[in-house]
């Protein structure tokens, strides 16, 4: 494992990349007159951040890895703000937090659902499947038609039309009208859409409360 991670370093990290990098630095200093805290930070931030990256594609993990390190960042910058900034202490609180969460959220996601996303193969039939329903979809959507008209217009066996049509009934998205089929909009209202953005904003901040109290029900 230790020879995909130097292969992946050596493939991201060049002298270029690292030239770049001496080259922001010396910017931040020599221009900007940021501090020698500051620009230690940055640099500890970046590197972090950059690090994060290449493990999770050097082995294939979990965009998790990735928000892991991209909350120990946040900390580790909140931190130096409060303990290097003359400015307002509430920006330092506001990258605590984030990181803290993002922190939480990444751990409790690798613990519960383990460090490699896991492969669902699917086989040639399923992959076929999926294709007819989407043409079919899409050829109702042009216009109505008849089931007859249907299958004259797709060149798919008659049993996988019907499979195609039984799972954009189960959307809610297939009407029929007699014997003509037409594709319905779905589409959420303002008021549903701001609803479910708010209710899944909630849900995405409590997920890693919600995961760990769901490990102790079980």
């Amino acid at each position: 494992m230790a020879d995909g991670l130097v292969d992946a370093l050596r493939d991201r990290i060049g002298f270029r990349s690292a030239l770049v990098g001496v080259g922001v630095l010396v910017v931040l200093r020599t221009v900007l007159d940021v501090s020698i805290a500051q620009l230690a930070t940055t640099a500890a931030t970046g590197a972090i951040l950059a690090l994060s990256k290449v493990v999770e594609d050097a082995y294939d993990l979990r965009s998790s890895v990735r928000g892991l390190g991209l909350g120990v960042a946040a900390i580790v910058y909140g931190g130096a703000l409060l303990a290097f900034d003359d400015g307002d202490a509430w920006l330092s609180v506001v990258f605590l937090l984030a990181g803290t969460w993002l922190v939480a959220d990444a751990i409790q996601t690798l613990r519960h659902d383990g460090l490699v996303e896991p492969e669902t193969p699917r086989d040639g039939t399923e992959v076929y499947r999926t294709y007819v329903t989407r043409r079919v979809h899409e050829t109702l959507d042009e216009r109505p038609r008849t089931r007859r008209e249907l299958s004259e217009a797709l060149d798919a066996d008659e049993r996988d039309i019907d499979r195609a049509l039984d799972a954009l009934g189960e959307r809610g998205v297939l009407e029929r009208t007699g014997s003509e089929l037409r594709i319905v909009s779905t589409d959420p209202t303002t008021f549903e859409t701001a609803r479910d953005g708010v209710r899944s904003g909630v849900d995405r901040l409590a997920r890693p409360i919600a995961l760990e109290l769901e490990t102790d029900e079980e």
